[in-house]
């Protein structure tokens, strides 16, 4: 017997990020906040109106651990699995 693969997709919650994004977006004001994580502001924006481009449906990884690690946000709950 031997080891079985399985390839499992995620999928990215990007009304929740853009939730989230809008919402540090209120309480800290988007220069700050983008000061803060060194992130361009229209970036933040286009988060906040979930605008992505070039391919794109989520922040890098980077980025996104910069605002979840800021922010205190829990990164498990944007991600999920796609079920088939």
């Amino acid at each position: 017997m031997g080891i079985e693969y399985k390839w499992i997709d995620w999928g990215f919650n990007r009304d929740l990020w853009a939730e989230s994004i809008a919402k540090a977006i209120e309480l800290h004001g988007i220069l700050d906040l983008a000061e803060m994580l060194a992130i361009d502001p229209t970036t933040l924006d286009s988060w906040a109106k979930n605008r992505y481009y070039k391919g794109f449906n989520y922040p890098s990884m980077t980025n996104f651990i910069k605002v979840v690690n800021l922010l205190n946000l829990n990164p498990a709950r944007f991600w999920a699995l796609e079920c088939e």
